[in-house]
């Protein structure tokens, strides 16, 4: 038998967020604090958004806590994120061309999804995209926000969302009582 143990290097990393962001800041502090539970060190640097941003954009980062804004629902309208080349796809930042099989998977689905004019095949197609997305796990997402609105009692058929416009999403359904 062997005198030799086996001694694990322990895992650290840094999670840059933005200052001067209480929620960003206090939700950076609560990942680091849970992850020392299972003996993972984390740092927290907070700078300001603008080297945020070049943190992200340069691809120098262990692990970014940062809420990105969308202004839409339609994933047409804003692809950066998900095609391969995009100033906003996040993991294999700065590529020409997808570095992996799926995301050159992806690159074909939101293509095609952006082209089609039928609302069922766009929406099945960016289903394809999630799914493969969710497979493979390139950015974890931690909560979703909450999101507070309030109407008149005179306002009807309001359904709250997540996505902006909180209440005037389905704005065909909104009505006012006389």
């Amino acid at each position: 038998m062997s005198s030799d143990v086996y001694q694990p290097s322990p895992a650290r990393f840094t999670i840059v967020t933005q200052k001067g962001r209480p929620k960003l800041e206090r939700g950076a502090s609560v990942i680091r604090d849970e992850l020392k539970k299972v003996g993972i060190a984390v740092d927290i640097v907070a700078l300001e958004g603008g080297a945020v941003i070049e943190h992200i954009t340069s691809g120098k980062f262990d692990a970014v806590y940062f809420n990105a804004y969308l202004n839409s629902t339609d994933p047409a309208s804003s692809p950066d994120f998900f095609l391969s080349s995009g100033s906003t796809h996040l993991w294999n930042i700065g590529q020409k061309t997808p570095a992996t099989k799926w995301e050159g998977q992806i690159d074909e689905l939101m293509k095609r999804q952006t082209q089609s004019l039928d609302e069922a095949e766009r929406k099945r197609l960016f289903d394809d995209v999630l799914r493969i997305f969710a497979e493979h796990q390139p950015a974890v997402y931690f909560v979703a926000p909450h999101v507070f609105v309030a109407s008149s009692q005179r306002v009807t058929n309001v359904v709250p969302a997540v996505q902006r416009p909180q209440l005037l999403w389905s704005p065909d359904t909104v009505a006012v009582a006389r």
